[in-house]
């Protein structure tokens, strides 16, 4: 990850101050039926210099910044793109932003949202446009899972020759390694008895017989689908109370009832336990695994993005550069 894009993750953390608003404003770029605006360009530099300014100093501060300005226009494009193309699949990330609100409300021990929500006020942001950058990462990030990622495979054989080259770097506390299937509640509706149905019938599959993954990949509606629902491994105490305490009276493989919470039913199985020490392969497979895919997430992003600038109409105005286009100006 470079220096540029880590900081654009380090800034979700809180939100920046926006600049004041311009009573005139301009198209710099059509991207198919949507538009991307001089102001926008500009807030969004705003915001990744002043992550950059708390990470960075010096001439490695101005590389960074340089950077951020060189390709912000491609990476707005490309985040339009994506947002497009999930629309049209219907990932629909409302209740990630509820999620992420309630999350950011503990983080900062909040006694209420409306509390957090003036708080985001006082920082001189609007909150709908907050819960819009929430929801426009999610969306994304949902679909690169589904279109991207998923098409990367990492063999047993490919983890295990890491895990036998690092070994010393999986010798941890006592810990479990967990999986889960959610089905979301609708928040229109959270007695909702076709989410229960829906919960009991994956629930039934799994007592069964069949395989705990399977299921959660075809039946699990949040972003762990993608792994089969696997969490991968916690140390003893990193676990949040949700998961924790059901998990606590599960013996290796065992398979939870339906755990009701306020926006989903959760389904959990304890894969295994670890007393401390260096973790066996299997307890530490799936989190070498993932790592070893996340570092081909840059070029599957790339190339899954090449494919859609493809069969995308992107006009970039008279003064500004789409680094992702090609030198002869078409896209890549």
């Amino acid at each position: 990850m470079t220096r540029v894009a880590w900081a654009l993750s380090a800034a979700m953390a809180w939100p920046p101050a926006a600049p004041a608003q311009t009573l005139f404003d301009e198209i710099i770029a059509v991207v198919n039926n949507d538009v991307i605006l001089k102001s926008e360009h500009e807030l969004q530099m705003s915001t990744l210099e002043t992550a950059l300014i708390e990470q960075f100093d010096g001439a490695e501060l101005l590389e960074a910044i340089e950077e951020g300005r060189a390709n912000m226009l491609r990476d707005m494009i490309d985040q339009s793109l994506l947002v497009q193309r999930a629309e049209e699949f219907g990932i629909d990330g409302d209740l990630e932003v509820v999620r992420t609100m309630e999350q950011l409300r503990q983080d900062y021990d909040y006694d209420t949202q409306e509390y957090l929500q003036a708080a985001i006020v006082a920082q001189g942001d609007s909150v709908e446009e907050y819960r819009e950058m929430i929801r426009t990462r999610y969306v994304a990030e949902v679909l690169l899972g589904q279109e991207a990622y998923r098409q990367i495979i990492i063999t047993t054989e490919e983890a295990r020759e890491y895990y036998e080259a690092n070994t010393e770097e999986f010798d941890s506390p006592p810990g479990v390694r967990i999986q889960e299937i959610v089905v979301l509640k609708d928040p229109n509706s959270p007695d909702d008895g076709e989410k229960r149905a829906k919960a009991e019938a994956a629930l039934a599959r799994v007592r069964d017989g069949e395989d705990f993954q399977e299921v959660a990949f075809e039946e699990s509606e949040v972003s762990t689908a993608e792994l089969g629902g696997d969490l991968g491994f916690f140390e003893t105490g990193a676990l949040s109370p949700i998961y924790a305490e059901p998990a606590a009276g599960l013996e290796r493989n065992q398979v939870s009832e339906i755990i009701e919470l306020p926006d989903a039913y959760l389904i959990l199985k304890l894969v295994d336990r670890h007393d401390g020490g260096i973790r066996v392969f299997e307890l530490a497979m799936n989190e070498i695994q993932q790592y070893l895919a996340s570092l081909q997430y840059p070029e599957a992003r790339r190339t899954y993005l090449v494919e859609l600038r493809a069969e995308s109409f992107i006009d970039v105005k008279d003064g500004y550069v789409d680094t992702g286009a090609t030198p002869d100006g078409s896209e890549e």
